[in-house]
């Protein structure tokens, strides 16, 4: 995660919230982080869909 914060030209703990914005607002359907990993992964709404799915993020799903 901090590698991508820092690829994104954020600090590391405005990646969750720039995440949601983009779950919130923007091309994101989900996002979560696997706990094996680490890892950051999302879905992304289909063409058409924006705004019609909720999105949060559930750290505890792998």
């Amino acid at each position: 995660m901090d590698r991508i914060a820092r690829e994104c030209g954020l600090a590391p703990a405005a990646l969750f919230p720039a995440l949601d914005q983009l779950a919130a607002f923007g091309p994101l359907a989900s996002w979560n982080v696997a706990l094996a990993s680490g890892d950051p992964y999302w879905e992304l709404l289909a063409r058409g869909d924006r705004g019609q799915l909720t999105a949060g993020r559930d750290l505890t799903a792998t």
